[in-house]
């Protein structure tokens, strides 16, 4: 595909949060169902049936993601009507909005600090936004909405569970590659995409190696010291302040692969090809705060990156598995003592501790592991009797993870 007068596309996840209210319909806006030739009836028959979902009508949509409820009980949900965007008649009530203006919470308060005219401005470049949508799958970023909740974490509480990511799964994609092909044939064509997506839920819901068969380069968002709901704010950073450099024939494009600073210092965010995950994040930032990682077996790195992004993901809530994590990260160590000591290769963590008098290497770091075998002791006996002189903190779940990094770092410097 030629980079003349070529263009980006963003794509963007749709908000929890939603301003109500609205408009009539505006029929002279842009919809992204005018800009399909093959999957137009496929996008309508989901948004349909998601429609139905959401009213409770053969089956309902359960927010398994904030614990929610039902989401037909919800009145912005109950109040939908089969309007233009559903392919219906255009309805008298004032209840459309834009995309851009519907959407509300972090990335787009942000974004407005940033750049209050910022969505009047993109307008002047060569860029397109599309935002994902539970509902409505695919939406341009000045397309007419209704007020809706609705995520793609959601699932149908009736009969066969399905996610609705999985009842966009056949859809999204093939509309996704229709909407590129269909813009190809205009003036600007689609020449790279920046995957700006906040949640792996919505990445996973493409099939990027058939969209990047269409000749184009897709570029996938990495921040460097955040993760989870946490990069809303720096993806809004960094679109405000660089949306020039978003455009395909800026002369300082966003390379892929290069740290970009957000400006503030606090954070960086670089782009790859492929789609980082939750457990890539934690071995990006394993390995450059533990640079003795880089040293370790694959399975090893693997084993720390499960406990750390477990830990990670529910320190800060009340109910944690803390003896499950505490097993893991001495499951790590044990495993790294097998694989990379002969004398060990199957004796358990707690035969490894008291190897000192036949393993000299383990003697500097013996009391060490007599210290995580007694963490993970308790652990496994707080998951099988749960008495009080088993339970855990959350200071036993540090110390393990302590324990466990520096036995790995002593061990390998010896090495």
């Amino acid at each position: 595909m030629s980079s003349s007068a070529s263009r980006s596309l963003i794509l963007l996840s749709c908000s929890h949060a939603k301003l109500g209210g609205g408009r009539l319909f505006d029929a002279a806006a842009r919809q992204i169902l005018r800009s399909l030739r093959n999957q137009r009836e496929a996008l309508i028959k989901k948004r349909r049936r998601l429609l139905g979902l959401l009213h409770g009508e053969s089956g309902r949509l359960y927010d398994e993601d904030q614990k929610g409820g039902f989401r037909n009980l919800r009145p912005c949900n109950r109040s939908l009507v089969a309007g233009p965007d559903f392919d219906g008649s255009i309805s008298d009530q004032e209840i459309y909005l834009p995309a851009y203006e519907r959407y509300n919470g972090r990335f787009f308060d942000q974004l407005t600090r940033e750049s209050s005219d910022f969505w009047s401005e993109i307008r002047g470049y060569p860029v397109e936004v599309v935002f994902v949508s539970g509902l409505y799958g695919l939406v341009l970023w000045d397309e007419p909405i209704q007020d809706y909740d609705c995520h793609l974490a959601d699932y149908t509480r009736n009969g066969r569970e399905r996610s609705v990511r999985e009842i966009w799964g056949g859809v999204l994609t093939p509309a996704l590659c229709d909407f590129i092909t269909t813009e190809a044939r205009g003036s600007a064509p689609i020449a790279v995409i920046y995957d700006l997506l906040s949640e792996e839920e919505y990445q996973n819901a493409f099939r990027w190696k058939r969209i990047e068969e269409l000749g184009l380069e897709v570029r996938h968002r990495v921040f460097r010291h955040s993760h989870g709901p946490d990069i809303l704010t720096d993806l809004a950073t960094i679109l405000a302040k660089e949306l020039p450099r978003f455009c395909p024939d800026a002369s300082a494009t966003l390379e892929p692969g290069k740290w970009y600073e957000l400006g503030s210092g606090s954070s960086q965010v670089r782009f790859e090809r492929y789609v980082f995950g939750e457990l890539d994040h934690v071995q990006l930032s394993l390995k450059e705060s533990r640079p003795f990682l880089n040293r370790v077996p694959h399975q090893t790195l693997e084993d720390l990156c499960l406990a750390e992004a477990l830990w990670r993901k529910v320190r800060r809530t009340r109910n944690m598995p803390l003896g499950s994590m505490v097993i893991s990260f001495a499951t790590a160590v044990e495993g790294y003592l097998r694989s990379t000591t002969p004398a060990l290769k199957d004796k358990m963590l707690g035969a490894a501790a008291h190897a000192g008098g036949h393993v000299p290497e383990i003697v500097p770091i013996a009391n060490d592991l007599k210290r995580l075998n007694s963490l993970r002791g308790r652990a496994v006996h707080r998951l099988s009797y749960d008495t009080e002189e088993a339970r855990l903190n959350r200071d036993d779940v540090k110390e393990a993870q302590r324990l466990a990094y520096q036995v790995i770092e002593r061990l390998v410097e010896k090495r």
